[in-house]
């Protein structure tokens, strides 16, 4: 583990990557439990959507909190929740026949609340632990994790699913959230100093400080807006990724993980590369360039016949994700202030996602309509490249290649 950036940075580094490997096996048992109890495309891009709904109606409050109230005890009592819900799910999956599967969805959406919350905190504080210069660094590595996990957490997932069970599954998950909590609290996190109008603002005044702060960057504004038709695009895919590679490719659970755990490479490669490409090319330039590049390599999905094919086109999309990912947080973390971070993140995250829900169930719709993949496919691919060709006529493109921290 890299030691520039200190102990707190270190142990919080290593609570977000266990807790993610949980997390991973939740993504998969879920729509792998309901696929096997309905074989629906709309019953798993319903349960993908319950998993996305609270970014945009949790989220913003989930940034007032972090903004609020002490950020190590919001990560502590979320890391407790989430494995509280967790055992519930597990609890439920056992009893499914009991129960039924749609008891899950209200229980995915409860547990997808407290990662709203979770969230905003989580990336409000990494820039409290990292000094400024470091803040690309810190953020690459970050990602460069969450890019692993995405290797690691379906090779794992597949193979706690199909040796334990959807029930196993959900009790790893929750021991990984306790093993977070035990991180964190270890961890010294600098406490922001607040005035005492700042204190008594309402809630709803303090997020819509939040949104204005956003909104009055152009690099946030737009960027925002941009990423609402991107993430609907990418998410017409990543919606119904397991039902295609379980129904077109005919994968069991565990070639499944191994397949996402495969195009997570492409990830690791993005994320490792964003901190030199940021240091050589202007933000916005570079952004819009790998949404464009992104519409035109998703097509190539209509030839993919095996896991090895559709991962290699996934991977390579996951790596232009990550570019993205890395570039955005890292110019959102240098550009808002730290006592705004919490709300702000959680805003503009919540704009930019509020087309994923739409996103999966448009996706499941069209498969269940068509039967298959070639309409999302397409879909998917002139919403990015429309939007990227959208977001050259925006100031977007026109950003200073360095932003000075606000």
């Amino acid at each position: 583990m890299n030691m520039r950036f200190g102990k707190n940075f270190n142990l919080l580094f290593l609570a977000f990557f266990l807790s993610s490997v949980g997390d991973w096996i939740f993504r998969l048992s879920i729509p792998i439990v309901i696929y096997k109890a309905t074989n629906s495309p709309m019953a798993m891009a319903a349960a993908y959507a319950c998993s996305f709904a609270p970014i945009f109606l949790i989220m913003p409050f989930g940034g007032v909190i972090a903004d609020r109230y002490n950020r190590k005890r919001i990560l502590l009592l979320g890391d407790i929740l989430a494995a509280g819900v967790c055992c519930l799910i597990a609890l439920t999956i056992y009893n499914l026949e009991i129960t039924g599967e749609w008891v899950l969805l209200p229980l995915v959406f409860v547990l997808a609340t407290v990662t709203s919350v979770y969230h905003p905190t989580f990336q409000a504080v990494v820039p409290t632990l990292v000094e400024s210069d470091r803040l690309p660094h810190a953020n690459a590595m970050i990602f460069t994790s969450e890019s692993l996990i995405n290797v690691l957490g379906p090779l794992c997932g597949g193979l706690v699913v199909a040796f334990l069970g959807g029930t196993g599954a959900m009790l790893f998950d929750a021991v990984s959230y306790l093993i977070s909590f035990a991180l964190i609290a270890l961890i010294t996190i600098p406490t922001l100093i607040r005035t005492n109008d700042e204190s008594s603002l309402s809630v709803w005044k303090r997020l819509s400080d939040g949104f204005t702060l956003a909104m009055s960057i152009p690099l946030l504004r737009y960027g925002t807006f941009l990423f609402v038709f991107a993430n609907f695009a990418t998410h017409l895919i990543v919606g119904n990724l397991i039902y295609f590679l379980a129904t077109n490719i005919g994968l069991d659970a565990k070639d499944i993980g191994l397949t996402i755990a495969l195009t997570g490479l492409g990830g690791v490669l993005g994320a490792i590369l964003a901190p030199t490409l940021n240091s050589k090319f202007s933000s916005g330039p570079l952004m819009l360039t790998a949404i464009m590049i992104g519409g035109c390599i998703v097509p190539m999905l209509l030839v993919a016949s095996d896991m090895y094919s559709v991962a290699l086109v996934r991977g390579a999309s996951m790596a232009l994700e990550s570019i993205i990912v890395v570039t955005m947080f890292t110019l959102r973390q240098r550009l808002v202030p730290a006592d705004y971070l919490g709300r702000t993140v959680a805003i503009t995250r919540a704009i930019s996602f509020s087309s994923i829900p739409l996103a999966a169930l448009v996706g499941g719709w069209l498969i269940q309509q068509t039967g298959g993949m070639s309409a999302v496919i397409w879909l998917s691919s002139s919403v990015l490249i429309v939007s990227g060709i959208w977001g050259w006529f925006t100031p977007f493109p026109n950003q200073q290649k360095k932003v000075i921290a606000a």
